[in-house]
């Protein structure tokens, strides 16, 4: 009797024995697969803050670009009004400069025959209704006593050349004709305005008569 009773102790003894051991292989799996989720999310922690690290200096990165090149395109507007300013001054003080050599008196740049010749060519022009003289009707006029056009073709292209080169005329070519017209005088006055005075002056004249 007490054997049986022995019996059945050591069963139930074996049986809690076997629960308690299946129990801590369940809980100590258990365990595992929490370590293991534990360390699956911190690894996924980790990896998402150096993702996140990543993009946080790629972002410091442009907007150091950025304002890199803001500021590159400051300097170079800056450089370019300033070359602007001096491209402006620069023409301008060409148009002084143009403005001031067109003015000034140049009759003392030219020779006793120049000077005459071109006296010529200036009463031509005034005389002319196109305002246009051709160089041969000029050295015509100008060396009538002394071969005219034929012997003195050279000196006078010579003399139209030089007046040119000082802005007191202008050439043109029609034909095989080459044309002159007066755009200022020896003392800087503009010619256009001693057309217009003498214009006015023959209308009066007309007026008086009638």
């Amino acid at each position: 009797m007490f054997n049986w009773f022995k019996k059945k102790d050591d069963q139930r003894f074996v049986e809690i024995e076997s629960s308690v051991r299946n129990s801590f292989q369940n809980m100590k799996s258990d365990m595992s697969h929490v370590s293991k989720w534990i360390s699956h999310f911190k690894e996924k922690h980790e990896d998402h803050h150096s993702k996140i690290e990543g993009l946080d200096k790629r972002l410091k990165l442009l907007e150091s670009l950025i304002n890199y090149e803001s500021q590159n395109n400051i300097e170079r507007q800056k450089v370019r009004v300033e070359e602007e300013k001096e491209e402006l001054y620069e023409v301008e003080t060409e148009d002084e400069t143009e403005i001031k050599s067109h003015n000034r008196d140049l009759s003392s740049l030219f020779s006793g025959t120049q000077s005459k010749v071109f006296g010529i060519l200036c009463g031509l022009v005034l005389e002319s209704s196109s305002k246009w003289i051709s160089i041969k009707t000029l050295a015509d006029e100008a060396y009538r006593d002394d071969g005219g056009y034929d012997k003195n073709r050279s000196l006078i292209s010579q003399f139209i050349s030089l007046y040119e080169i000082n802005g007191l005329v202008e050439r043109k070519r029609v034909g095989k004709e080459t044309y002159i017209t007066v755009l200022r005088t020896l003392k800087g006055k503009d010619f256009s305005s001693i057309i217009n005075l003498r214009k006015k002056t023959l209308k009066t004249k007309a007026i008086r008569k009638s």
